[in-house]
């Protein structure tokens, strides 16, 4: 162990712990929603839409989606904060707790 500065070889010294300590404050942006985008058959795979495609090559939906039938709806989302969830699967974990509220469409 190398000798502190202004100790002397094989005399005891004394190690003093120190420590630094700062404040400060930061900014969390709320989540943004970039896109919203409908298919009625996904892709296979974890990913519904491939390259701007849904399967066979059809083109989502921008920004709306049909009143019935079946279909996934794609939201694309900044600053998204973390959500526990399985990476291989693309589901939330059984005690995430999450929920997403989508209105398309215009409400008057």
């Amino acid at each position: 162990e190398a000798i502190p500065r202004g100790g002397v070889a094989g005399q005891p010294y004394v190690r003093a712990p120190k420590a630094a300590s700062v404040s400060f404050s930061y900014y969390v942006p709320q989540p943004e929603v970039l896109a919203v985008r409908w298919c009625e058959v996904c892709q296979a795979g974890r990913s519904c839409i491939v390259n701007g495609r849904c399967k066979n090559g059809v083109k989502p939906k921008e920004n709306s989606a049909p009143l019935r039938g079946v279909g996934t709806l794609t939201l694309v989302l900044r600053n998204m904060p973390a959500v526990p969830h399985n990476a291989l699967t693309g589901l939330l974990d059984a005690n995430a707790l999450a929920s997403v509220s989508a209105s398309l469409g215009s409400t008057s």
